[in-house]
Order: C-alpha cells, then structure tokens, then sequence
C-alpha cells in the first residue's frame, strides 16, 4: 500500500507522497533546469540570429556589384587641394566602395558549410561585418567638410571594432575543426578574408592619413637628410 502510494497507482489514501529533496539537491536541480532553459533560449536567439543573416536583401544587391579598385598610382596622384576637396572626393568614394567589399565578404561567410557558420565566434565576426555594412550604408550622403569628419569618426570606429577579426576568425575555425571536411573551401574563404580585409583598412586608412601632412599613405614630408641636402648643410640638425 505505501509503494502504491509513492508511485502514485493503486487506491489512493490521501495525497500522494514525494521523495525528499535536500537542499543541495534540490538547487542542484533548479540550476540544472535554469541551465538547460537558457541554453535552449541561447540556442533559439543564435537560430533566429543566423536566419536573419541570410535575408538581409540591401547586402545581397551590394555584393552583386563589382569593387572599383584603387591603385597605389591612383591613390598617389589623387593629390591635394587648398580647399579641402580631395577629402570629399575621397570620402564619397569610400561610401560607394566599402559597403560593396564588405557585402564581398558576407556574401563569403554565407558560402561557409552552416555548421561551422554557426560557431559562435565565427557568427561573431560575421555579425561585425554586418553591421559596419548597415552604419556604412545609413550614413547620409557626403556633401561638406562636417559630413566628412563625421564620416572619419565612423571609419575609425569600424577599424577598432575589427581590430581583431584575424584573432577570431582563427579561434572560430579551430573550434570547427572537426567540423571541416572541405579545406580547400575554408583556406580560399581566408585567403579572401584576409585579403579583402587588407584591401580595406588600407582605403580606410589612407583616407583618415589624408587630414595629415601626407598623399593618404605616403609621407610627402622631407626626412632630415632631404632638409640637409637642399640647404648644403653638414652640421647636425637646427
């Protein structure tokens, strides 16, 4: 009769009996139900999260475009005008060019296989790049000297936030290792990455260098030795 009662079958005499939890096991099993409710809910944010990378329709328009290279020649001899001009050409370039290379390489965290997509420090990083991509294309178009220095505060904004996207993107891919059955398709998805990633701090920065004494990159201002050969002089420095 008491075994029929803790099981809860047979004629019942009263409420049923419970086993007793002590108090360490009874918030062993609260943690353990708290635990496995967040991951559930962790797991149901990163789904909703990875189906919204893929429907982004504004990035797939920008990654369909061609990127309009600048050669060091071009950046060289794009000059410098007293009225400041050269930024605002500069600038608008940048906010046509940025956001079709960082499409580019979106479109290359979609080609992942989904399971390592879904490694959250990849999706991280893929994150990063989307949303630099939406603060680039919701800037307003440029049209003066306070748009553009608006505009650098924004470069270099995104320049930090992806100070470490070549630390993550190896963390990311050794945690997927075992997940990784075509190495070819990952190292062509580095060798992109880090190549159009280059490709774009170098715009970005030479842009930010041209507010400085300089042709973007390069440093047009004399050495020392250049200042003692013009002048003809032997001495040390003035």
């Amino acid at each position: 009769m008491i075994l029929a009662s803790v099981l809860g079958s047979g004629p019942r005499m009263g409420p049923p009996l419970r086993p007793f939890l002590g108090p360490a096991l009874l918030l062993r099993a609260l943690s353990t139900s708290a635990t496995d409710s967040h991951h559930v809910e962790m797991a149901r944010e990163r789904s909703k999260t990875v189906t919204s990378f893929y429907n982004q329709s504004a990035i797939d328009v920008a990654a369909e475009k061609a990127s309009v290279r600048l050669t060091p020649t071009m950046m060289l001899y794009s000059g410098r005008s007293q009225d400041g001009s050269h930024l605002l050409k500069s600038a608008r370039y940048l906010q046509q060019e940025l956001p079709v290379r960082i499409a580019h390489r979106i479109k290359g965290f979609r080609s992942l296989p989904f399971i390592i997509g879904c490694n959250p420090t990849i999706l991280h990083v893929h994150e990063l790049y989307i949303r630099a991509f939406q603060k680039l294309t919701d800037f307003p178009p440029i049209k003066d000297q306070t748009d553009e220095a608006q505009y650098c505060q924004l470069v270099r904004q995104l320049l930090d936030d992806h100070k470490d996207v070549v630390t993550l993107l190896a963390e990311g891919l050794r945690e997927s290792r075992k997940h990784i059955e075509d190495e070819k398709l990952v190292r062509y998805f580095l060798d992109k990455t880090l190549t159009s990633r280059l490709g774009i701090r170098m715009l970005a920065t030479h842009h930010l260098a041209l507010h400085e004494d300089k042709v973007g990159c390069w440093d047009l201002r004399p050495t020392w030795e250049c200042q003692v050969r013009q002048r003809g002089l032997s001495q040390g420095p003035p």
